[in-house]
């Protein structure tokens, strides 16, 4: 993957697409930046690999081939039950 000027909200928003999953900027970096990142796409994500069978995963590519760090982690997140709903009347 080449990325040309790519800022950090940029590259999260790439990131959370490739991971399938929120990614967050904690990294307080400005400006564009320019990276090329190779790696294998996972096969427990549904995906193929890719020609290079000894690349990295996403989260090994990052670290090694851009110096960021992918972090996994559990947050609780507020959740909305809706139990019943009923359209209102014409009154």
């Amino acid at each position: 993957m080449k990325l040309d000027r790519i800022t950090m909200a940029e590259l999260v928003r790439t990131l959370s697409i490739i991971v399938r999953a929120p990614v967050s900027d904690d990294t307080a970096l400005s400006g564009a930046f320019k990276m090329e990142v190779r790696y294998a796409e996972s096969p427990e994500m549904g995906e193929r690999r890719n020609s290079e069978g000894d690349a990295p995963d996403i989260f090994g590519a990052i670290r090694e081939q851009v110096g960021l760090c992918l972090v996994r982690v559990t947050i609780r997140v507020p959740t909305l039950i809706v139990r019943h709903v009923e359209r209102r009347s014409s009154n």
